[in-house]
């Protein structure tokens, strides 16, 4: 038999609050998408948008941001080692200024929304995450 759990509930200061969307990109998740069109079976990943959408409606009415980072380049040499290992997906996918690069469909960003781009799988490395959440 399993420990109890008890159920905890806190206040949230919207203020000293964030939300996170990581990648959440129509290359990755919609069935035009670059996953998709190389034959991945993208419906596990689709599962996300119904929940995120609530939890983003939820932040807009509360003042409090999301931050929607997003994963490209604007050519392979900016891509390091991932241009290595996976050159097919970087040559037609999640290039910047592209349809699929650009925030899934789904989604409309308000005031509070902030873009994060970033070059590698880490949205801490070499953005300014950190430093917007901070702030």
């Amino acid at each position: 038999m399993g420990l109890p759990v008890r159920e905890k509930f806190w206040s949230i200061d919207p203020k000293r609050t964030a939300h996170l969307a990581i990648d959440i990109q129509n290359d990755f998740l919609d069935d035009d998408g670059f996953y998709r069109e190389i034959g991945i079976d993208i419906t596990h990943l689709k599962r996300v948008i119904e929940p995120i959408g609530r939890l983003h409606a939820a932040c807009q009415e509360r003042g409090i941001p999301t931050f929607w980072t997003q994963h490209g380049t604007g050519s392979n040499s900016e891509a390091g080692l991932l241009a290595d290992l996976a050159p097919g997906i970087l040559s037609n996918a999640l290039k910047v200024g592209t349809w699929g690069y650009e925030i899934h469909s789904a989604f409309t960003l308000g005031e509070h929304d902030v873009r994060i781009p970033k070059l590698r799988l880490s949205a801490f490395f070499q953005t300014d995450l950190e430093l917007r959440l901070r702030g």
